[in-house]
């Protein structure tokens, strides 16, 4: 698995993603559940975590957990 540029994902995907998070991270501002900090905090998190992931195969550990669970049809 790569970070980034990945070919099986297709471009409309990515970007239609993208627009889903921003308009999450508003409408948690605008609502005023959380704040700036927050949605930071967040983001880092998660690229920490992609990084990590993708620098140990720890996404090959999920992938194996999802399919022992019966997830991506079985396979």
């Amino acid at each position: 698995m790569e970070s980034g540029g990945d070919k099986k994902v297709p471009g409309w995907y990515k970007i239609v993603s993208v627009m889903i998070a921003v308009l999450v991270f508003v409408s948690t501002l605008v609502t005023k559940q959380h704040v700036i900090v927050d949605v930071i905090g967040g983001v880092a998190v998660a690229e920490l975590t992609w990084f990590v992931s993708c620098r140990t195969n720890g996404w090959k550990i999920y992938r194996n957990l999802v399919r022992k669970a019966g997830g991506e049809n079985g396979k």
